[in-house]
């Protein structure tokens, strides 16, 4: 470093005022406080972001899960009554609680017409 600075005037004054900058105790110890701050920041974002995907995956997979109910019911309807308007696949579609699709899947199975398998829902 020091060959840079002695051949630099600009490079020797910053090298000052950085070498005056640290000199200072209380400068120094709020520089330590603000590296902590942002250490803690990132730990926690890192947490929080684990935390988000984690969140994220769980909701993926339970969309997911619907979307398969929803998919296996709409098939058996398809192969017990052959056209199945868009409107109730639509509805079908729309519905996201597991139980609920198990129920309609129970009903699928043990009904007669398609009228009355969307009285049920």
């Amino acid at each position: 470093m020091s060959a840079l600075t002695h051949d630099n005037p600009i490079i020797q004054e910053a090298y000052a005022e950085l070498q005056r900058f640290y000199a200072d105790g209380e400068t120094r110890e709020k520089i330590r406080e603000i590296r902590r701050f942002v250490r803690d920041y990132e730990i926690g974002m890192g947490a929080s972001r684990a935390d988000g995907i984690a969140e994220g995956k769980a909701v993926g997979k339970a969309e997911g899960k619907a979307e398969g109910k929803t998919d296996a019911i709409i098939r058996f309807l398809t192969r017990r009554f052959t056209n199945v308007p868009q409107e109730i696949c639509d509805r079908l579609y729309s519905i996201t609680d597991i139980a609920e699709l198990d129920r309609l899947t129970d009903i699928v199975a043990d009904c007669d017409t398609l009228e009355e398998f969307t009285s049920s829902f």
